[in-house]
C-alpha cells in the first residue's frame, strides 16, 4: 500500500436532504492520499442520519499485512479539540485565584538540577516514577481499538473502545475523589502512589493474557481506578519533595517535564514494541512492567 492513495471504502446511508457538502470534501482528499480515513456521521432534527465512511482505519504493516477498512464505527482522536475545551476555563480560574509571594530568591538553576541527581529529597525518585506511569499510560491507550479488533476479536471495535473509555472515565472520577480525601487525611500520599501503581501494573499483565470482553470491562474499571488514584496524589507527592519553597514553580515545571516527554515518545515506543513482535499483549504486558518501575521510584521517596 505504500505509495498508493487508500481505496475508497465508503459506505453510504442516504439522508433525506441530500449528500453534506461536509462529507462530500473530505470524500475527496481521501484520492490523494491525505487523510488515510474519514468518518463522518451528520443528524438532523425530523430525518434519518447521514453516515460515510471511506479509506484505511489502519494500515499494513509487518505484524499485520492486511490494512482495516474505515467504516461508521471508526472512531478519531478528538484530543485537539478537548484541549482547547479544557484549556480556556483553566485559564478563566487562573486569572481568578489570589497571587502567592515567596519569600527569598530560591535556588539557582544548578542547585536545582543537583538537587534532582541527588534526590535526597525524594525529588528525582518522583520524578522517575511519573515519567514511567505516564509512558505506561501513553502506550496502554494508543492501540486499544486494535486490541479489542485482533486479540479480543469484539465484532465492533469502536462502539467497545467507547464503553471501555466511558468505564474508565467513571473510575477514575470516582477514584480521584475518594482516594485523594483520604490521603489528605492520613499524608500517605507515597503509600497510595505505590498501591495506584501496583494495581495498574496488574492490570497491565491481565490484559496481556485475557481473551474475552468480559474481563475488559473490568480491567477498564481498574485502570480508570488506579489511575485516578494515582492522579489524585502524584501532583501532592511533588509538592512534598520540593528542594525549596521558593523555586517551587520552576521546579514543579522540572518534574512537569516526566509527564510532557512520554506524551511525545510514547507513540513510536509503542510502535517499536508491536513491531519487534510482542503485539498488543506485549504492549500491555510492557506497560504493566513500566508501571512496576514507577511503584519502585515511588518506594524511594522518604516516608510521609
Amino acid at each position: 500500500m505504500t505509495g498508493q492513495p487508500p481505496h475508497l471504502a465508503a459506505s453510504y446511508r442516504a439522508p433525506a436532504a441530500g449528500y453534506p457538502a461536509v462529507s462530500r470534501l473530505l470524500l475527496r482528499h481521501l484520492a490523494g492520499g491525505f487523510p488515510p480515513a474519514v468518518a463522518v456521521e451528520v443528524r438532523a432534527s425530523g430525518s434519518r442520519p447521514y453516515v460515510a465512511a471511506g479509506g484505511w482505519a489502519r494500515l499494513a504493516e509487518a505484524s499485520l499485512p492486511e490494512p482495516v477498512p474505515a467504516d461508521a464505527d471508526t472512531l478519531f482522536d478528538l484530543a485537539s479539540l478537548t484541549k482547547v475545551v479544557a484549556t480556556l476555563p483553566l485559564v478563566l480560574l487562573l486569572r481568578w485565584l489570589p497571587r502567592v509571594q515567596l519569600s527569598g530568591p530560591g535556588r539557582s538553576v544548578r542547585e536545582g538540577l543537583k538537587a534532582l541527581v541527588n534526590g535526597g529529597t525524594g525529588y528525582s525518585a518522583v520524578w522517575i516514577g511519573q515519567f514511567l506511569m505516564e509512558l505506561a499510560n501513553s502506550i496502554a491507550l494508543l492501540y486499544l481499538y486494535y486490541y479489542l479488533q485482533d486479540v479480543i476479536h469484539y465484532p465492533k471495535p469502536g462502539t467497545g473502545q467507547l464503553i471501555l473509555v466511558g468505564v474508565a472515565t467513571a473510575a477514575t472520577i470516582l477514584a480521584t475523589v475518594t482516594v485523594g480525601r483520604l490521603a489528605d487525611r492520613t499524608g500517605g500520599y507515597r503509600r497510595y502512589a505505590m498501591l495506584a501503581t501496583t494495581l495498574l501494573a496488574a492490570t497491565g499483565f491481565t490484559l496481556a493474557v485475557i481473551n474475552s470482553w468480559d474481563p475488559v470491562i473490568a480491567c477498564a474499571f481498574a485502570l480508570g481506578a488506579g489511575y485516578g488514584a494515582y492522579q489524585s496524589v502524584s501532583s501532592a507527592l511533588s509538592l512534598t519533595v520540593l528542594p525549596d519553597q521558593a523555586s517551587a514553580a520552576r521546579d514543579l515545571g522540572i518534574i512537569n517535564i516526566a509527564s510532557s516527554i512520554p506524551q511525545v515518545i510514547g507513540p513510536p515506543v509503542a510502535a517499536l514494541v508491536i513491531t519487534v513482535g510482542l503485539g498488543y499483549r506485549g504492549l500491555f504486558a510492557f506497560a504493566g512492567l513500566l508501571a512496576l518501575g514507577a511503584c519502585a521510584a515511588f518506594s524511594r521517596v522518604p516516608r510521609d
